[in-house]
């Protein structure tokens, strides 16, 4: 019930659990998330404060998906007043999930959030890095266009990285935009972002047969 409430911003639904169980703040919900990762990923910054608070432990894995801890879902999210809560409870930038990422690569994308990883001692991941572990991937032309529009008609979502993009070469952080089912970039049964190697090299030219479409950003989408 904890990461129910948490991750539906109900604040006296969390404080009534920790009340009646303070135990609760380290128990993963059904899905296998904590609460301190649902309350990290959508910003809910009192809640994650609250279960600091309460002792819920900075580091702590999920038990689903590739075990993000609460920094990688607030990194990659872009909720710096989150990420700065967590490294002020010494929460590790430098933490690999199950599949190699840290919320320091997360962060190496976002000019939004980090400055407050590089005011914490950390060194940016060179683009090349994040190539290679599958955080951010080259866009097609389409879905360059779609972002481009988007951003000139603010809609609030991450869309191309500008410090490592130009025109007619943009890049995007993989779990936000994974490749289109089907194109080369993608490969059955492997999660956007995974280190795992496709078979043929990426063909990003494949993903303009259709419209690509945003993920939305919620627990299931993001597998956690």
């Amino acid at each position: 019930m904890l990461a129910t409430f948490a991750a539906t911003g109900d604040e006296r639904g969390v404080r009534r659990v920790i009340a009646a169980d303070p135990g609760s703040v380290n128990e993963p919900g059904v899905d296998g998330t904590t609460p301190l990762c649902a309350a990290a990923l959508w910003g809910y910054t009192q809640i994650v404060t609250t279960l600091l608070e309460a002792m819920a432990a900075p580091d702590l894995r999920n038990e689903s998906g590739p075990r993000w801890t609460a920094l990688h879902a607030a990194s990659l999210q872009e909720h710096g007043k989150v990420c700065m809560l967590l490294l002020n409870a010494k929460a590790n930038p430098v933490e690999k999930d199950a599949e190699g990422v840290s919320p320091c690569d997360y962060a190496s994308c976002s000019e939004a959030v980090w400055p407050i990883f590089s005011s914490r001692g950390c060194a940016r991941v060179p683009k090349p890095n994040l190539v290679e572990k599958g955080v951010i991937r080259k866009a097609s032309s389409a879905l360059e266009t779609e972002l481009q529009a988007a951003a000139e008609g603010g809609v609030g979502q991450r869309g191309i990285i500008p410090e490592y993009s130009r025109p007619g070469s943009s890049y995007v952080v993989t779990r936000e935009h994974p490749p289109r089912p089907g194109s080369s970039a993608y490969r059955q049964g492997s999660r956007p972002g995974s280190q795992r190697k496709v078979t043929r090299p990426i063909d990003i030219l494949e993903e303009e047969d259709e419209k690509v479409k945003s993920v939305s950003q919620g627990l299931s989408s993001l597998g956690i």
